[in-house]
């Protein structure tokens, strides 16, 4: 995993069902969050839907978080065990064929827009911060909205507030997003 770079940490571990980062800061995502991950190699790129399934706080600010790959498709998978294996794409997606030469291997993860989640600007101040995740926590709140996604809504505004309102977070989050 040393030839794969990530925004978010650095990959500590990849297979064709998952992959690990470690992050010198807490990671922008909770657990249970699906996120489009990009890896791109020498000759091409494998793009995959993945789940965070687990955070740990590994040190006084390090932590790891674990992904696992979602309804891969045949070609993505191969690419993934060949990433795996051998650092680069024997046979990728479409025809796309990597070999031992060229640079790294750059995975990247598609953060969710909490700015836009919660209905703020960029440099929004905490107290419209607050404002505005309480009128969407009154409007999703599952005990007084019964509609089917009003629980996972919630939670994805829950999941925002938590990041914004944190001032560490939300620079990390700041950083990683614009990069």
């Amino acid at each position: 995993t040393e030839v794969i770079s990530c925004a978010l940490g650095d990959v500590v571990d990849l297979s064709k069902a998952g992959m690990r980062l470690a992050s010198k800061t807490k990671p922008p995502l909770q657990p249970g969050r699906e996120v489009q991950v990009r890896l791109v190699f020498p000759r091409g790129s494998v793009v995959v839907v993945a789940q965070a399934r687990w955070l740990r706080r590994r040190g006084l600010r390090t932590y790891e978080m674990g992904f696992q790959f979602l309804n891969l498709s045949p070609a993505s998978e191969a690419a993934l065990d060949s990433l795996a294996k051998f650092g680069f794409v024997t046979r990728g997606p479409k025809g796309a064929a990597g070999g031992a030469e060229g640079p790294k291997v750059r995975a990247t993860i598609q953060l969710p827009d909490y700015y836009t989640l919660l209905g703020v600007e960029r440099g929004a101040s905490a107290d419209e911060l607050q404002q505005a995740y309480r009128r969407l926590a009154r409007q999703f709140h599952p005990d007084l909205n019964k509609a089917p996604d009003a629980e996972a809504q919630f939670m994805r505004i829950r999941e925002a507030y938590d990041v914004l309102n944190d001032a560490e977070q939300r620079s990390s989050y700041d950083q990683r997003a614009a990069g």
